[in-house]
This record gives C-alpha cells, sequence and structure tokens, in this order.
C-alpha cells in the first residue's frame, strides 16, 4: 500500500518548509515508519512460525543477487511441486506474491547502500539483484516515488 510514500512524503514536505515544530514532527514521523517495519516484521515472524522450511528458504535475502536461482520456477523444482502451487502458498504466508516480496527487498538493500555508501547508482543496482540499471531505476522510482540519485540527494540534506 502506499502508507510508507505518504510518510514519506510528509517528511518531505516538513523537511522543506521547515516550519516551526518540524524536527519534533519529522521525528514523529520517523517513528511511524519504525513502527510500521517493525510490525511487518513480527507480522512476518508470525506467519513464517507454521510449518513452511521452504518459504524460509525463499525469504534468504544474503547474497541474494550472486545466487543461481531465485525464481518461483527454480524453487518450484527443487521442492516438486509446481509453479501456481508455490506461488499460492508464499501468498498466502507472506500476503503478498513472491515478485512483488523480491522486489521490495530489492529497493530496501538500495535504500541502505543510497543512503549509506558512496557507491555509483549502477553498482547499488547490481548490488541490489538488478541486472540493468534502468530496470533498477523504474523500479526503485515505482517503489519510493523518486529517482535514486533523488533518494540520494534528499538523505544528505
Amino acid at each position: 500500500d502506499g502508507t510508507i510514500y505518504a510518510i514519506m512524503q510528509k517528511i518531505t514536505a516538513e523537511y522543506t518548509s521547515r516550519s516551526m515544530g518540524y524536527l519534533p514532527m519529522i521525528r514523529g514521523l520517523l517513528i511511524e515508519l519504525l513502527l510500521l517495519a517493525l510490525r511487518d516484521f513480527v507480522g512476518e515472524e508470525d506467519r513464517l512460525a507454521t510449518d513452511q522450511p521452504d518459504i524460509l528458504d525463499m525469504l534468504e535475502w544474503d547474497g541474494l543477487q550472486q545466487a543461481d536461482c531465485h525464481t518461483l520456477q527454480c524453487y518450484a523444482q527443487k521442492w516438486q511441486t509446481s509453479v501456481s502451487t508455490l506461488s499460492r502458498k508464499f501468498k498466502r504466508i507472506m500476503g503478498c506474491g513472491y515478485g512483488e516480496y523480491l522486489r521490495r527487498k530489492r529497493i530496501a538493500c538500495a535504500c541502505r547502500l543510497l543512503s549509506n555508501t558512496a557507491a555509483p547508482v549502477s553498482e547499488i543496482a547490481g548490488r541490489a539483484g538488478y541486472l540493468d540499471e534502468k530496470q533498477f531505476a523504474h523500479a526503485f522510482k515505482s517503489v519510493m516515488g523518486m529517482s535514486p540519485a533523488a533518494y540520494r540527494r534528499a538523505g544528505r540534506r
């Protein structure tokens, strides 16, 4: 949903306007973001408490961009099930499709890298699992509402 985007827009507006009390307002909005993330994380753990070891394997993020196979087709073949069965199972447990989940993880990784490194956007695209910088920029803008370069500039202010 657009909740995170809406909060990010509010933060940007507060920072841009710098009206009286803008810093406490930004802190409050950041806390709200953290709580949303925590709620999402705890909810994810609760859903994973079921006996779904194959889904847990799919959620591993470390080394995702270097891994041989992170598609539903590869996982379905690995666990000898159909792609449609695995897709339904993933969506039931996680509340979103595998592609959307993967995109969110990649964009979150890119946000961390943009905020904490001086690496070029092209390198960050690859480290976040994108083979093409244009595809990365499009995905990033659709999730975050701004280009990767604009996100990095906004973080430096």
